[in-house]
């Protein structure tokens, strides 16, 4: 078959139209579970501060005489935290034009880009709150920087050789951040290294319900030669309906307690998280916002901004498995 001479194509052609779908495709992920668990707290300065108190030991020697003298027991202080508010921002410059002009996907340039730099603003929240950052105090040339979650962990920890913990220093009042294991002293994330942190915590007082980890833990965590509970997982088959391959658990039943099981893309993938999010806030100095900048030519500027800390009111009830292979 060949085509007749002189016909007329649309590879000829210079006037055909674009066929462009008027929709944006986009697939990032929204979801931030650690924030999203853990309460919201107004809070009124940089430094926000708080009160946390332990029991003594219990003890087996608490026998006095009858009709015995009282004697007074010595009392302990309340210990008092902080945690230094981190501010952070996103902005948008849209030109006059590109607002003017007709676009695929949206009406307003100006109000896309608003809406995706807020959601890009709130997982940033999510990945610091979750960073191992010190907490910084900050002056006029260094930005102020709060404490991630594990910069606070040290009573329920379990590291690989050459880690070790941070914590709040009193002398200091600032959180210190852990010091990671080297390459070669990394482990697979097994069921041992969980119990071993789920026990910890427990015998320390804290109930950990969530388990937060990130997507190749997960990956760990479903294979039943590093968790040999998963090779028990079943699933029952109606007569005529095809089998289901049963490869997940959303749930851990451990002998410490139950645990929620939650993937976060968020936070680093060499950690493992055991949280009771009724010890955790979110500590909001300035809510996010956003507002118009001054208009210097021939665009629109915006800025969005919020001021946040992290409120970990007892470090004791949350544990970490951490220095994990993320491969």
């Amino acid at each position: 078959m060949a085509q007749p001479t002189n016909t007329y194509s649309q590879y000829d052609a210079n006037n055909i139209r674009e066929d462009l779908e008027n929709v944006i495709y986009d697939i990032s992920p929204m979801d931030t579970p650690f924030v999203s668990s853990i309460a919201r707290r107004k809070v009124s300065n940089i430094r926000h501060e708080w009160l946390t108190d332990v029991l003594a030991a219990a003890s087996t020697s608490n026998a006095v005489i009858e009709g015995d003298e009282a004697t007074m027991d010595a009392s302990t202080a309340t210990t008092r935290v902080s945690n230094i508010a981190q501010i952070l921002d996103k902005t948008v410059t849209v030109s006059g034009t590109h607002r003017a002009v007709n676009s695929a996907g949206y009406k307003d340039a100006l109000a896309y880009q608003i809406t995706k730099k807020g959601r890009e603003l709130r997982r940033d929240v999510e990945a610091t709150v979750l960073n191992n950052q010190a907490s910084v105090l900050g002056d006029d040339t260094t930005a102020r920087k709060l404490g991630g979650l594990p910069s606070w962990l040290t009573s329920n920890t379990d590291r690989g050789s050459g880690g070790s913990d941070g914590g709040y220093a009193s002398t200091t009042s600032l959180t210190v951040a852990a010091t990671d294991a080297t390459a070669g002293d990394l482990r697979t994330f097994t069921e041992t290294l969980l119990v071993n942190a789920q026990q910890d915590a427990y015998t320390n007082g804290g109930e950990p319900t969530l388990m937060l980890m990130a997507p190749v833990q997960k990956r760990k965590f479903t294979n039943s030669t590093n968790f040999p509970g998963i090779a028990d997982l079943r699933s029952n088959v109606p007569q005529g309906k095809p089998a289901s391959v049963v490869g997940n658990a959303e749930v851990y039943l451990g002998p410490f307690g139950t645990l929620d099981v939650v993937v976060d893309r968020f936070m680093r993938t060499r950690e493992v998280f055991l949280v009771d999010p009724e010890y955790a806030a979110l500590g909001v100095l300035r809510p996010m916002n956003q507002w118009e900048l001054s208009k210097t030519g021939d665009s629109e500027k915006r800025q969005m901004l919020t001021e946040v800390t992290l409120v970990v009111e007892n470090e004791a009830a949350h544990a970490v498995v951490a220095d994990l292979i993320t491969t």
